[in-house]
Parts: structure tokens; C-alpha cells; sequence
């Protein structure tokens, strides 16, 4: 819930009151929205947190007697989202934008990573001999044909090609990471520089490298998991360990002893590397 007693909020709660007592009650919600959270979910530190739609009407003192005010806070709430994510296209909209036909799928998870580029781009420099032409990688948490057709004007002569779509759990870190290594290989087309592009999020690059990029991030965060493992199997050992009694190590034969003191020493050494690399 938004900090009622944060000045700035404050502020901006009276004067949307003095705007509901002049009975615009539509416009003193939309003051207030308009600088909160309107989703759990999105991942903005500008906006307040959330208020709920009973809360945020109490707060405004617009009290409707059928709804409590909550329908005039939810109906404006609806309306904001509706501007900041754009308009909503119908499937046939969709399909009339973004050819998914060969989209390649991989990974697992509720969100996307997705490579989208417009075929005359590959094809002329295809005919320069160019295995690299203008691809949009960019980031979705809702279906990605939707998501790549409301990016796309109505006025282009083809369609775009959804050629791959990464899924995943955390698409703001996935992409952010296949971003940087673009940007490191030279391939990013920043529309502030020469590019011939007027748009954020290209990259002179294909699917396939795209693909492989993945794939290396992947294989990473399985090695990152595997001596993850293996560091708090070790921890174990030396917590095990430091809880033995002096009579439990009295009655280890030498060669225990031994075997024992080489396993405190590498699981030792397994803890303190981990530990200074993390």
C-alpha cells in the first residue's frame, strides 16, 4: 500500500481531493493513478505502490453508494494500463503483422526473450553476402505475436518474421544479458549513432547467433547451479564436522584419520573459493 504519510504522495492526494470535491471524480483518480503501481507485477520505481481499488476511493472520499467508488477507481485504473500497454489487437490484426509460421521455441518459463526482423532486410544482405541484417531482440511477459504486432505500424508493405522466442522466468535479466553481449560483440544499432535505424533494441546480428547466445547463458547458469550445489554440500561437511565429538574422532582407525583430514581440507578449500568468487 502507497505510504500515506510520504510528502509527496500526500501532496499529491490532497489536491486530487479538492479535484473530487469539484465533482470530477474521474479526473482525481487519474491524478493519483497515473504516478502508482497498477500492477503487482510491473517493475517501475517511479510509480507508488498499489492501492486497492476500495482503499484508493475511501482515501479520495468518493463514496458511491452502489459500488462504494470502488467501479470509478477500477474503470480508470483499466484505462491507464490500457494507454501504457498500448492498444490491443485482435488475433486477425495480429496475424496480419507478425508471420510466426516458423517461429523456433526454447527454454521454459511464462516469459519471452524474442528475435523479430523484416524479410527484405535479410534478403538484401543476404545479397551482399551478409549473414548478419537489422534483428529487434526485445522482452515480454504476454503472448509475443501480440506484443511484436503492437511495435509494428500499419502502413508496412510485409510482414515481420517472429523467428525466435526464448521462454523463460526472468525476462528482464535474459534480456538484458543477450543485450550486453551483442553490444560487447560491436552488433548494437543505436539510432543516436550512424545506424540506419530509428528504433531502440536493434542489433546486427541473425537467429542462430541469437540461439547460441542463449544457449552459452544457459550452459552458465548450469554450471553456476552445479558449484552452487557443491559449496553448500560443503558447508555441510565443516557444520558435520565442527558438531563431532572428541570421543567420535578417538575412535577412527588412522587411516580414517587420514581420510577424514583430506576431506575437511578439499570441502575447506571448496567453501573459501566459492566464497571469494561470490
Amino acid at each position: 500500500m502507497a505510504k500515506v504519510h510520504d510528502e509527496n504522495f500526500s501532496q499529491l492526494l490532497e489536491k486530487a481531493k479538492l479535484i473530487a470535491q469539484q465533482g470530477k471524480k474521474r479526473d482525481a483518480i487519474r491524478s493519483v493513478l497515473k504516478h502508482m503501481n497498477l500492477s503487482k507485477d510491473e517493475n517501475n520505481p517511479d510509480l507508488y505502490h498499489y492501492i486497492s481499488n476500495g482503499r484508493l476511493a475511501e482515501m479520495l472520499g468518493i463514496l458511491n453508494p452502489e459500488s462504494n467508488g470502488r467501479s470509478d477507481v477500477w474503470n480508470t485504473r483499466q484505462s491507464l494500463i490500457q494507454e501504457r500497454s498500448g492498444p490491443r489487437l485482435s488475433p486477425t490484426q495480429v496475424l496480419n503483422k507478425v508471420d510466426s509460421s516458423g517461429t523456433e521455441v526454447i527454454g521454459e518459463g511464462n516469459e519471452s526473450v524474442y528475435l523479430y526482423y523484416f524479410p527484405t532486410y535479410k534478403l538484401y544482405a543476404e545479397s551482399e553476402g551478409k549473414n548478419q541484417w537489422q534483428c529487434n531482440v526485445g522482452k515480454t511477459k504476454d503472448p509475443v505475436e501480440g506484443r511484436v504486432a503492437s511495435q509494428i505500424g500499419g502502413q508496412l508493405p510485409e510482414k515481420a518474421t517472429l523467428a525466435l522466442v526464448m521462454q523463460t522466468n526472468d525476462c528482464e535479466t535474459l534480456e538484458t544479458q543477450i543485450h550486453r553481449e551483442l553490444k560487447d560483440q560491436g552488433k548494437d544499432l543505436d539510432p543516436k549513432s550512424d545506424a540506419d535505424v530509428i528504433g531502440i533494441e536493434w542489433f546486427s546480428t541473425n537467429p542462430a547467433e541469437v540461439k547460441d547466445i542463449f544457449d552459452s547463458l544457459k550452459l552458465l547458469e548450469e554450471e553456476r547451479n552445479t558449484e552452487y550445489m557443491i559449496y553448500q554440500q560443503a558447508k555441510k561437511f565443516l557444520a558435520d564436522s565442527a558438531s563431532r565429538s572428541k570421543e567420535e574422532l578417538e575412535k577412527m582407525s588412522a587411516e580414517q584419520l587420514t581420510e577424514y583430514a583430506e576431506k575437511y581440507r578439499r570441502n575447506s578449500e571448496i567453501v573459501k573459493e566459492y566464497e571469494s568468487n561470490n
